[in-house]
């Protein structure tokens, strides 16, 4: 499969086994990694708040398997060509052959 983008996923996972701070809070390990990839806009449209006028793209994004991305409830970040892509779900494992070939997620994108 073919990457023409890069994509920076930022995402937060706990250590395994936990370790605490001095309060007794979890520590979590920051992982932010540019990834090969490809976006492909799905939707897009204009919808208006409040006397705003907003631009709203939907992108579906597959991502490389060069990272171990978090399948549940952890906050994954996306950026792409400098824009901040707000996840819609989590990502998705696509697998061929038994083996992991690629994630899929879906995102958007507001300005």
């Amino acid at each position: 499969m073919l990457w023409p983008h890069r994509i920076r996923v930022t995402y937060s996972t706990p250590f395994d086994p936990p370790q605490y701070n001095e309060d007794g809070n979890e520590i979590y390990d920051e992982v932010d990694k540019v990834v090969p990839g490809q976006v492909v806009p799905l939707t897009g449209g204009t919808r208006t708040e409040l006397g705003h006028a907003y631009t709203e793209t939907r992108y579906q994004m597959l991502l490389a398997p060069a990272l171990s991305l978090p399948l549940k409830s952890v906050a994954v970040g996306y950026e792409w060509n400098g824009v901040q892509l707000d996840p819609e779900g989590a990502p998705e494992r696509h697998m061929l052959g038994g083996r992991l070939h690629h994630y899929e997620a879906v995102s958007k994108s507001l300005t």
